[in-house]
């Protein structure tokens, strides 16, 4: 009986929206659709078989390869690279070695001691066609630096212009 009443009652609430229209409806209509999707960029990079730098000497190494797609169809995005430990490799003692950052069209031999932005190239359409850009690093050694491993991170970050 509890699922006949509940039938019922649902067949009713269908059966009394459907039975609402107008009397001067005709034999068609129509209604706006849409949505809206906001610009945006994206950024990834590709380290290939050159994630280590020499440290023997101070000469640009590339490092990395950063690619960039945006969907505003802008030929550029604003790009700001910043570093984890503001510009310097540290080790696992705190020793420091400084480097320079060339980002090919972009910038050359900057450091990191502050965040960098510039309109970098970007790329756009539906298939994700992206603009890359060699990223190479110049450590700056002496040759007296203290044995160590050292590393920094070089965070990328993108925006649409």
């Amino acid at each position: 009986m509890k699922k006949t009443v509940l039938a019922l009652a649902a067949l009713v609430s269908f059966g009394a929206s459907a039975a609402n229209i107008d009397v001067t409806a005709t034999d068609n209509t129509s209604f706006d659709i849409g949505g809206t999707i906001a610009p945006t960029c994206k950024v990834d990079n590709f380290i290939g078989d050159r994630g280590d730098l020499d440290l023997s000497e101070s000469v640009r190494q590339n490092t990395a390869s950063v690619s960039i797609w945006c969907n505003t169809g802008q030929a550029t995005a604003k790009t700001t690279y910043s570093s984890l430990n503001n510009g310097f490799m540290e080790d696992a003692n705190g020793n420091q070695i400084g480097y320079l950052v060339t980002v090919d069209g972009l910038f050359n031999d900057v450091d990191l001691t502050q965040d960098r932005s510039g309109n970098q190239l970007a790329g756009s359409g539906l298939n994700g066609g992206q603009q890359s850009r060699t990223v190479r690093i110049t450590p700056q050694v002496t040759g007296f630096e203290y044995a160590g491993v050292y590393s920094d991170t070089i965070s990328v970050t993108v925006a649409p212009n």
